[in-house]
């Protein structure tokens, strides 16, 4: 007589595709929609150039062959370049574990690869690109949900992350505390606020943003904060004073601070340098 009985460790990944487009786009355009989004976007760059940047980063410019990804509840801003406008593919998808993938990822923190063109990935990429255009039979929408999911296993194995992070109690308390953040830095919420509503000590805090971020979770606030203000100065006509209500900020003098040490400029003097 023979038995066998063994238990399977392995974690469920969620995925719905939303949406998916392709774009050349005129020059100097930006999306003018929120930049904070509820979902993930995946751009891959055909043609042409652009800039890019998340959360308060250094803007980087990307072109044909580069990938940038629109990560859920995190600002981004991108703009094609003026000479030579980018056109690009994007595929939207939401899910409620794929930060467990990207922190395991080359994409994280900066959210850009470049000179992805001749990876397997970016074959792939492409091939499941051109299957969505199809209307599936309810046995091809379960095969694109296993095509999706080998192409994030091909996407892990050619780009991993320089050191392997653990899935641990830390890593899932940090992106809490992040995904909290990026849900409320608008109502003016604080770090000592975060820490009570999730019974996390600020120096055990400050350790997780440090170590997955490189910041410390105030530098991160003040990021996400800055990043909207700057679309807000660009995109909008609304009053200084207005603009640090929208970000979080309980005064326009507070707020006019914190963005002059954080671009070297006041709001308005900002505000002025795109609107020549």
């Amino acid at each position: 007589m023979y038995s066998e009985y063994s238990t399977v460790n392995s974690e469920h990944f969620d995925f719905k595709i939303l949406f998916f487009g392709r774009e050349q786009t005129k020059a100097n355009y930006a999306f003018s929609g929120n930049n904070t989004r509820d979902q993930y976007v995946l751009h891959l760059v055909l043609k042409g150039s652009g800039v890019f940047t998340s959360a308060g980063k250094k803007f980087t410019k990307l072109k044909a062959g580069d990938l940038f990804l629109l990560p859920r509840s995190v600002p981004c801003f991108y703009q094609a370049d003026a000479t030579d406008p980018w056109e690009y593919l994007w595929i939207g998808f939401s899910s409620t574990n794929f930060e467990n993938i990207l922190v395991n990822s080359k994409l994280y923190p900066d959210f850009y690869l470049k000179n992805i063109e001749n990876s397997k990935f970016s074959q792939e990429l492409l091939a499941f690109y051109d299957r969505l255009h199809q209307m599936p039979t309810l046995p091809e929408q379960l095969q694109l949900q296993s095509d999706f999911l080998a192409l994030l296993s091909t996407f892990l194995k050619e780009y991993p992350a320089n050191k392997a992070v653990s899935q641990s109690t830390a890593s899932r308390t940090f992106f809490q505390a992040k995904e909290c953040l990026e849900k409320t830095y608008t109502t003016g919420i604080n770090i000592s606020a975060i820490c009570a509503q999730l019974h996390l000590s600020r120096s055990h805090l400050y350790t997780l943003f440090k170590r997955y971020l490189s910041q410390t979770p105030q530098q991160y606030l003040t990021d996400l904060r800055i990043t909207h203000a700057k679309k807000l100065l660009i995109e909008s006509t609304d009053p200084i004073d207005s603009i640090s209500s929208q970000v979080g900020y309980k005064d326009a003098f507070t707020f006019s601070k914190a963005f002059k040490r954080k671009t070297a400029y006041s709001p308005l003097a900002y505000r002025k340098s795109y609107h020549k």
